[in-house]
């Protein structure tokens, strides 16, 4: 498939690769239903400085629940079907029917995520210029779990400062970003 040129995309195709972020990822999404593509946009914008909010965290899954439940969710239970059943095809008929799949999921997330880039005007939401793009990454992914409302606050907070510390950082010399002490945010 041809898509349009994404910043968003890119990013997470990088991001993605770092080293634990794909494992945290599927555990947020698997122990809270964390949908990884608005993990992903909560870091691109931290890079970028910006800070979301509560409306915007909620337009962000307004646009993307659809994606998830009548779409992808479904591709990647096929996915796991194929993959677990006993069908009785030829192994090059299930591995070219595996790549189909595979295939269709990374369509279907790059969809999502070009309707996830879209949600926010981000021309209209204002640097934060005191903080790192790590702590801006962090506040974004408090306040998306705040959303999440998730029954164990510590260890989604540990795979949170996970996903953090895999992030690089502004200050080549910083090891850490300044708001890891913090809890999950409450209101």
């Amino acid at each position: 498939m041809k898509f349009p040129p994404s910043k968003f995309w890119n990013y997470s195709i990088n991001t993605y690769q770092l080293p634990t972020i794909e494992r945290v990822c599927l555990k947020l999404q698997q122990l809270y239903d964390a949908d990884i593509n608005i993990l992903l946009y909560c870091c691109w914008v931290g890079e970028k400085h910006i800070l979301l909010d509560e409306k915007d965290i909620e337009k962000l899954i307004y646009v993307g629940q659809p994606w998830q439940t009548n779409i992808l969710v479904h591709i990647r239970n096929a996915h796991h079907t194929l993959n677990t059943s006993n069908v009785t095809l030829a192994e090059d008929v299930l591995e070219e029917t595996r790549k189909s799949i595979s295939e269709m999921e990374i369509n279907a997330e790059h969809m999502a995520q070009l309707a996830l880039e879209k949600a926010i005007n981000l021309r209209n939401k204002p640097r934060n210029k005191h903080l790192d793009s790590r702590d801006c990454a962090l506040h974004n992914l408090q306040h998306y779990f705040q959303q999440l409302k998730p029954s164990d606050d510590k260890e989604a907070n540990r795979l949170i400062q996970e996903i953090i510390f895999a992030l690089p950082s502004d200050n080549t010399t910083s090891t850490q970003p300044a708001l890891t002490t913090g809890k999950l945010i409450r209101t």
